[in-house]
């Protein structure tokens, strides 16, 4: 299992999104690749970077801090918001980046998002935020009737690296993940899971760990608000892992 800390940039500052609403947005000082590099300084080898204002509108944002930051951290990469082309997704590994979190897209347009999950098997994340079993799209902003377990059939049998799962009202909240949907969403699905959306302690991780088929978590706020040191984070995954 791996522990992924994650930056969240809007209008090209660092911040955090309380439950995924614009706004309730915290602004943290320091510039993106002042925290890339205490990640890579603690010994994290994945980040996860996320393009809010992309997100939001769909758009090109950020691409000069995403190309910064893989240039100078040597990072391995993944970063979602707005990816809602071949085109886009092509851009972004050619810079650099390891993988591509999907999610509008994957809800919006199955054909193309297929296309791009063969055209780059192994390096597509499925991104699936919901609001209880429900899936939200366009940054959180809007609600569907879609179930979770729909789509992770729809896309079953898929070279997808991993499920990127978000409980969005846990998100931003210091409560700890929502264990009992994971742990529902690992049963129903043979690939790997990546857990996000309230991460708070060591209490979250040893939860995980009672998990099938986890592959790592997000750590967001728990790092900027200081609840949580990420050496200690990492020291106990890799004991555990080797012990």
């Amino acid at each position: 299992m791996i522990a992924i800390p994650s930056i969240d940039i809007y209008n090209n500052h660092v911040v955090r999104l309380f439950k995924g609403n614009f706004n309730k947005v915290t602004e943290y000082a320091g510039a993106p690749l002042e925290y890339a590099l205490c990640f890579k300084n603690c010994d994290v080898k994945r980040m996860h970077l996320i393009d809010l204002n992309g997100a939001k509108d769909g758009g090109t944002h950020n691409f000069d801090i995403i190309k910064e930051i893989i240039e100078k951290t040597h990072l391995e990469l993944e970063v979602g918001g707005g990816i809602r082309s071949l085109e886009r997704v092509s851009d972004l590994l050619q810079l650099g980046v390891n993988y591509i979190i999907i999610g509008t897209l994957a809800l919006k347009n199955y054909k193309m998002t297929r296309q791009i999950v063969e055209a780059y098997p192994g390096k597509i994340i499925l991104a699936l935020d919901c609001y209880g079993s429900k899936i939200a799209i366009e940054g959180w902003q809007e609600k569907t009737t879609l179930d979770i377990v729909e789509v992770l059939n729809l896309y079953k049998g898929l070279p997808i690296e991993s499920i990127l799962y978000t409980d969005i009202d846990r998100d931003g909240t210091l409560e700890g993940y929502n264990i009992e949907s994971l742990k529902n969403i690992c049963n129903v699905t043979d690939i790997p899971v990546i857990a996000s959306g309230g991460f708070r302690d060591l209490r979250d991780i040893k939860g995980l760990m009672q998990l099938p088929n986890i592959k790592g978590f997000i750590i967001g706020k728990a790092y900027y608000e200081k609840k949580i040191n990420i050496i200690e984070i990492m020291e106990y995954i890799n004991n555990d892992q080797t012990g």
